[in-house]
């Protein structure tokens, strides 16, 4: 877009989580900074992609309305509209199935923390680090016959009680 002669301003969120609110008030301040930085645009329109789009949407409701309209349109492409972040509820329950049958995210002799907050505040978790526990507990990128039976039966139960497909099981724990 920027190639095409289009002023694009993006962002993203002041802390983790859900506040879509306060995304929306994010992206208003860009915008604000925007105009004070390039002056008035022509046309300004918001885009939101997956939870973006409910932050995309929260703006439309609130700063795209009335006589201090700020947006011209709003654009949400594969976003969480409906219940917001009940769209994400499956990964919740994945993470704390996956704990039940592993048990090692995180370790006993770990820092415990709720499940549903995805790490704990300072974890020095990396992907490869995710995906060295999974293959642990799982074998999940093994070939079946080289898996352990525990292997193939915490993976097989883990994709029977959640629902995740196996492909998607590493990007949906993540």
């Amino acid at each position: 877009m920027v190639r095409e002669g289009y002023a694009w301003a993006g962002s993203s969120y002041r802390r983790g989580g859900y506040g879509v609110r306060m995304a929306a008030e994010d992206t208003e301040n860009l915008r604000r900074l925007f105009v004070e930085e390039f002056g008035q645009p022509q046309q300004t329109l918001v885009h939101g992609q997956s939870w973006g789009g409910n932050g995309a949407a929260k703006v439309a409701e609130i700063y795209a309305t009335g006589q201090d309209r700020h947006y011209d349109g709003a654009l949400t492409t594969n976003g969480i509209l409906s219940g917001g972040s009940r769209g994400y509820d499956y990964r919740v329950d994945l993470r704390v199935v996956y704990q039940y049958y592993c048990g090692n995210h995180p370790r006993p002799t770990e820092p415990q923390y709720p499940l549903w907050m995805g790490l704990r505040k300072n974890s020095t978790m990396t992907s490869a680090g995710l995906r060295a526990r999974l293959q642990e507990c799982t074998g999940y990128q093994s070939e079946p016959q080289d898996r352990t039976p525990g292997q193939q039966r915490n993976l097989d139960d883990i994709l029977a009680v959640t629902k995740v497909p196996e492909r998607t099981l590493e990007s949906h724990l993540r």
